[in-house]
């Protein structure tokens, strides 16, 4: 079985075209077929070398084959805000979209002050990747389950490294900790808090399993003692989730997606919608993004913005009882 995800019945993209001898068209058709009319800028709100920004030049190379020419542009700082606010003060003509997380989309407006925007500024063209969560540890590490390590938790004295104090696996974190003696330790993005777990200044990491994580955990370097998603996951075999484990925690998983600001005209979306899709649908694609986690066909439509719109419920409630 794939990792979680949302189970929807997604509809092709289709144009309802006017018949033949009817009135004159609204000039919808000719915005659609001449999309791109400029260069279409991809902000990817965090430094080069994380999945964002790989996926978003992944994505950018296919659709600069036969659609225009499309560019990644990283606007990193401020917890992913700058690049996120840069594109809420663009033109709404769909030549600037960015390529952000959900938890970027739903979360980071209720925890960072920088933030401009609410979910509701976004249109979530398409949600192209899913990845789970994982309580990772050294190799060496003298925890070998989670039963192990929760129980030492108890006890005192032992920490969780995430990736930042307002990002969402803190959150998960500090729910966590709500519930057991550990103690969450933000660092400021993932390659801290991953040297920090490796290097011992940290008895684990929670963080997104996927690229480099997971090559990490496949090198050996890692060990998974559990998964924040709702289901066992198919490449972390033998790994049981916090939820079996009688830990209830408000993230499965963490989405991938191109959004737009709110207001681009709808035919402008679907041509968008059909050009990414087209794109993320190819197998070499697929499997340069990771087949694991790649969703082939992505999520698009009002699906996508089903599930940002549960995924911001989800978050307010937790932000709210967390005070």
């Amino acid at each position: 079985m794939r990792i979680t995800r949302h189970t929807v019945a997604l509809a092709g993209t289709m144009l309802v075209l006017a018949t033949a001898c009817s009135a004159p068209t609204s000039g919808n058709d000719a915005a659609e077929e001449d999309f791109p009319s400029k260069t279409v800028k991809i902000i990817v709100p965090f430094a080069p070398g994380g999945s964002l920004d790989a996926n978003a030049r992944i994505l950018a190379d296919c659709l600069n084959n036969d659609s225009g020419e499309w560019i990644v542009e990283n606007r990193e700082g401020g917890g992913g805000t700058i690049g996120v606010n840069d594109l809420m003060s663009s033109s709404p003509d769909g030549h600037t979209l960015a390529y952000v997380s959900s938890s970027g989309v739903a979360l980071t407006p209720l925890v960072n002050d920088a933030a401009t925007y609410s979910a509701e500024d976004f249109e979530p063209v398409a949600i192209l990747t899913e990845a789970p969560s994982g309580l990772l540890v050294r190799q060496d590490s003298p925890y070998q389950t989670a039963e192990e390590f929760f129980a030492a938790a108890d006890a005192g004295g032992v920490t969780i490294a995430t990736t930042g104090a307002l990002g969402v696996y803190h959150l998960v974190a500090s729910q966590l900790a709500e519930e057991t003696g550990v103690t969450p330790v933000p660092f400021d993005g993932t390659a801290p808090a991953v040297t920090a777990a490796l290097g011992g200044n940290a008895d684990a990491v929670l963080i997104e399993v996927s690229g480099s994580t997971l090559e990490q955990l496949e090198s050996g370097q890692f060990r998974a003692l559990a998964t924040g998603a709702t289901e066992p996951v198919d490449f972390l075999p033998g790994v049981p989730t916090l939820a079996s484990l009688g830990y209830e925690t408000a993230v499965s998983s963490n989405y991938g997606l191109l959004a737009a600001p709110a207001g681009v005209p709808a035919e402008v979306l679907s041509a968008i919608d059909e050009r990414v899709t087209a794109c993320a649908t190819q197998q070499d694609v697929a499997q340069l993004i990771g087949e694991n986690f790649a969703l082939n066909p992505p999520i698009t439509g009002a699906d996508a913005q089903a599930v940002i719109d549960e995924a911001a419920e989800q978050y307010a409630a937790v932000v709210e009882a967390q005070g």
